[in-house]
């Protein structure tokens, strides 16, 4: 698969859905957090590399909305695109839309972190190969140049 254009296919299940039987809020989360997961193992960055080189992603924010219902034993494709990113790499957005099988996009999730060391627990510039391959995902139309997180000092 093009790293450039990555999707993930889900069916959704019923541990998926909540009281009004539609895909829970939270599940649209879990998807997309499987879909950047599993780009990241396809580029050869499964999380024992990570663990290797002891650094790790954290999130600092997510946003979801959320357009259509999406149904129990629905096909949905979940989509990863780049819209912002910081020179060094450190800091980084993806936008993810959920697409049902059907038609219509269903939700869009969008978060935003960035790398951390995990023994220091601060922001650090990835391996020069991570942010090549990151900087290579298809960008949104709204791209943005984000700032450093890599603070000075102790």
């Amino acid at each position: 698969m093009d790293p450039r254009d990555y999707r993930k296919t889900f069916e959704v299940r019923w541990a998926d859905l909540d009281p009004n039987r539609h895909v829970r809020s939270t599940a649209y989360a879990d998807y997309a957090t499987d879909t950047r997961l599993a780009w990241l193992v396809d580029q050869g960055f499964p999380l024992s590399r990570f663990e290797e080189h002891g650094f790790g992603p954290v999130l600092l924010r997510e946003d979801s909305r959320f357009y259509r219902e999406v149904m129990l034993g629905e096909t949905i494709t979940v989509s990863l695109q780049l819209s912002g990113s910081s020179a060094d790499g450190s800091h980084w957005r993806f936008r993810q839309e959920v697409q049902c099988a059907r038609g219509p996009v269903a939700a869009t999730v969008e978060v935003e972190g960035g790398w951390i060391d995990l023994r220091t627990r601060r922001f650090i510039a990835p391996l020069a190969e991570l942010v090549t391959l990151v900087a290579s995902l298809s960008r949104s139309q709204d791209f943005a140049e984000l700032p450093t997180l890599i603070r000075p000092g102790p």
